[in-house]
């Protein structure tokens, strides 16, 4: 599903068609993504407490004035205070933020703060560490330092989930590809897979923001599922998607052959720089190709949940006990600007069912299949009778077809777009060319007026 394009002239043709209108971010499967806040510092990890409590991280690859946030009121205060958030490069290192990559939130509340410590590619000797900190009292109550047999060579630790009935963390190492497992009960660690292909890149080639770029990047994206008996994870530059029980990396008395020996494939997804499960069994995962959010069902039906220009580089979730579903983006390979958190809510009533009653407000899906040749479904929703029209446009604004142009009551509706079946103008290999279109929807209430105006422009792709 790549697909390399000339940004700029999607840029212009974007703003064209849509600067006079108010955006609303929507996608099929009833997934909505909303702006919760944005950071002029590239951030990578969040957590959300269970009282809505949201905390950031922000690694050390460039001058950074702090390492762990509390947002609150759009406002980045440094946690859990300014002394810890103080890197002069003299200071102790097992008791400052070195270089943090992660924060997560356990089952009972607890927020845990993942620090590689790594500089430049190499690790600051003591100061690899992982740290829980009690929410109510705002202090931290447990630090686990890592030494060399963990952090050696080129190790970059980089996300970190914890099983707080088994008393266990699991943390990924992006820069060698292993598991590093923490019994948490007394402090040690031990690194296993790290001579294994399920913990290394499969890749070296990406496609982000219509380049191609080469790096390596191992074992990156981790998750427990809701039962806590398995482990998923894989590498960023990679497609394969595994997993292991947790009780073979617990157990202590297994050979290194024993537990590789148990490692499961499942199937092959996207380059992705995190996983995390969902309260109803879905595992999702941040396509950082395509600007998009997928999801694995637990019938392994992999499907698309939101693709939107503003996920540039979506790199890290928090998804709460709701269900509600956070996303930092941290602009890897695009130009500088603000990295955006983004809230991404599920509004269907189970998994995979659609709300009975009418819908409560606009929404135009993204196509599917998208790129697609030569036919592709738009599903669309309005909240009250409009009429509504349906029309694509090429890369230049002429229009293609007129899909929908009618009364209709408020409803769900999907309408096909067949690209071979419209005369037009002719590529040199027959047909409409290859490349970038796009689909606007246009809903007026015929109650109310022309002053009330429903108007979304999203693109696709044609791939022959």
């Amino acid at each position: 599903m790549k697909y390399i394009y000339n940004k700029f002239k999607v840029i212009s043709l974007y703003a064209l068609l849509v600067s006079s209108f108010s955006i609303h971010y929507c996608q099929n499967n009833n997934f909505h993504l909303t702006e919760f806040s944005y950071s002029e510092y590239k951030w990578t990890g969040v957590a959300v407490s269970h009282e809505g409590r949201v905390f950031v991280n922000f690694p050390r690859w460039s001058a950074v004035p702090f390492s762990v946030c509390e947002l609150v009121d759009s406002q980045l205060i440094t946690y859990p205070d300014a002394e810890w958030n103080t890197w002069t490069g003299s200071a102790p290192p097992e008791n400052h933020f070195v270089c943090v990559q992660s924060v997560y939130i356990d089952d009972e509340n607890y927020l845990w703060i993942l620090d590689p410590a790594s500089l430049s590619g190499s690790v600051v000797e003591g100061g690899a560490k992982l740290l829980k900190i009690d929410l109510e009292t705002n202090s931290i109550i447990k630090i686990i330092y890592f030494n060399n047999s963990i952090t050696s060579g080129e190790s970059y630790l980089n996300d970190v989930r914890v099983d707080t009935e088994k008393d266990f963390a699991y943390i990924t190492d992006s820069g060698v590809g292993a598991i590093i497992v923490v019994d948490l009960v007394n402090g040690t660690s031990r690194k296993l897979l790290d001579c294994h292909n399920s913990t290394k890149a499969e890749f070296t080639t990406l496609e982000i923001n219509g380049h191609v770029i080469n790096f390596e990047i191992h074992s990156d994206g981790l998750a427990l599922n809701n039962e806590k008996d398995y482990l998923y994870y894989k590498a960023l530059t990679g497609n394969s998607l595994y997993r292991i029980e947790t009780e073979t990396l617990r157990d202590t008395s297994l050979t290194n052959t024993e537990v590789e020996n148990a490692v499961e494939f499942v199937l092959e997804t996207l380059p992705c720089d995190a996983i995390e499960f969902h309260p109803n069994g879905n595992l999702f995962f941040t396509a950082i190709e395509e600007n998009a959010i997928y999801y694995l069902t637990p019938a392994l039906e992999f499907e698309i949940a939101i693709s939107d220009e503003l996920l540039k580089w979506p790199d890290s979730f928090s998804i709460t006990s709701d269900g509600e579903i956070y996303v930092t983006t941290s602009r890897i390979y695009f130009p500088p600007g603000p990295h955006g958190l983004f809230r991404i809510t599920d509004s269907s009533t189970d998994v995979g069912q659609l709300k009975n009653s009418f819908p409560d407000e606009y929404c135009l899906s993204q196509n599917y299949p998208n790129p697609f040749n030569p036919i592709t479904k738009i599903k669309y929703q309005i909240p009250e009778q409009n009429f509504v029209s349906i029309k694509t446009y090429d890369i230049l604004g002429n229009e293609v077809a007129t899909l929908v142009n009618e009364v209709r009551t408020a409803g769900e509706y999907e309408v096909e777009f067949n690209i071979s079946n419209i005369p037009g103008r002719i590529s040199a290999k027959g047909g409409y060319a290859s490349g970038v279109y796009f689909y606007q929807l246009k809903a007026v209430n015929t109650s109310t007026g022309l002053g009330h105006v429903f108007v979304q422009t999203k693109k696709m792709n044609l791939l022959k």
